[in-house]
């Protein structure tokens, strides 16, 4: 009969340094004494742990994981990795509701930015950069910022950058007050579209494509403006973004542009 559920979850949880230095390399007690600088007693007493829960193996004088064991060493180091993007990350999750979708496949290695109240608008400096040299953008808006309408006009009339909003409803007004005679340019020359939706739109998510490589990000705000930026480039990230994206792309109820700014 195989170790139950709870037993196996502690031991790992609790074993989980010697159990992934073993993974990493097999080596011997001390070894493994010197490599997660533990005394010898902690060490037998985890080897016995892991031993028991079929985690690991003794061949000699050195111990091996089990498929069982190198499983559970990779559980082990992407629960770490979670724990870590939440907690570089809890100043900004502080602010949105339990309800927000976000996933940690989106945290994890990102770059993490938490407004200044003096300046808050400093901290989508790494964005606007990006954006600078971007093809391509694609965002919710559930707020207008004229530093953006502003960047994106000069992008696009110099660089030809493609954008495509998802706005939800009521702050398409506020947009279009920003600068109605610069979109009006960019719907006319085909390099914005802007859709609408009911939907509500917890935070900024974008996705911007350069030649290179392509960058997602999260713009938070609260009442004082701009309050937090995520952004982040890794594959999974990209793929969680882009999904989520689409996501309220297919809630978007009205596609007519020219419609919407002749309104």
């Amino acid at each position: 009969m195989g170790m139950n559920t709870s037993s196996l979850e502690k031991t790992v949880y609790q074993r989980g340094e010697l159990l992934c230095a073993i993974n990493n390399q097999p080596r011997a007690k001390p070894g493994l004494t010197e490599e997660v600088q533990a005394s010898r007693s902690t060490v037998d007493r985890a080897i016995t742990e892991l031993e028991t829960a079929g985690c690991i193996e003794r061949r000699e004088n050195e111990y091996y994981t089990t498929l069982l064991g190198e499983l559970s060493s990779e559980w082990y180091r992407k629960f770490q990795d979670n724990v870590t993007a939440l907690n570089e990350s809890q100043e900004i999750l502080a602010q949105l509701s339990r309800s927000t979708p976000l996933d940690t496949s989106f945290l994890q290695g990102a770059h993490v930015r938490t407004a200044d109240p003096v300046a808050p608008e400093n901290v989508i400096e790494p964005s606007i950069r990006i954006l600078k040299t971007a093809t391509r953008l694609r965002g919710l808006a559930p707020v207008g910022m004229m530093v953006y309408i502003t960047i994106i006009h000069e992008c696009a009339t110099t660089n030809g950058l493609s954008v495509e909003i998802v706005a939800k409803n009521d702050a398409l007004d506020s947009i279009l007050e920003l600068d109605r005679a610069k979109l009006i340019k960019l719907v006319n020359d085909g390099m914005l579209e802007i859709l609408t939706t009911s939907a509500d739109l917890p935070y900024a998510l974008w996705l911007m494509d350069t030649d290179k490589e392509t960058t997602a990000g999260i713009t938070t705000y609260n009442e004082g403006g701009v309050s937090g930026m995520i952004m982040n480039d890794s594959p999974e990230a990209i793929d969680w973004a882009e999904s989520e994206y689409e996501r309220y792309r297919g809630l978007a109820t009205n596609t007519s542009t020219k419609g919407i700014i002749a309104e």
